[in-house]
């Protein structure tokens, strides 16, 4: 993963946060905010997680790349785990969206 990758998913974390805080000016019905609670903030935070952790991998296997007695090994096996995580972070992310999607349906109706 680059560091333009992670740019663009702190990109899209930050424009969900902004999103969360214009849901909570609406003063929505509670069960919007419970729906919120329970559909939405976890996936967040899970997302949050995720990118947090993406980052120190990716900073582990540039530092073990600059040592010189580092195995070739544990840089590729931080680097699949970087991709991994990249690809769960994109799944959480699409559900994100439907979540969002939903709650927006059910405010609108």
């Amino acid at each position: 993963m680059e560091e333009q990758d992670i740019t663009v998913l702190r990109d899209k974390l930050v424009a969900l946060n902004q999103i969360r805080e214009e849901f909570i000016k609406l003063e929505l019905d509670p069960k919007y905010g419970i729906f919120y609670d329970q559909n939405v903030s976890p996936l967040l935070l899970s997302l949050l997680n995720l990118s947090y952790a993406n980052l120190n991998f990716t900073q582990s296997a540039s530092l073990l790349n600059t040592i010189n007695n580092s195995k070739n090994s544990e840089i590729k096996d931080l680097l699949h785990l970087v991709y991994n995580i990249e690809e769960i972070s994109e799944n959480i992310f699409c559900e994100l969206e439907k979540q969002i999607k939903a709650l927006i349906k059910s405010y609108n109706k």
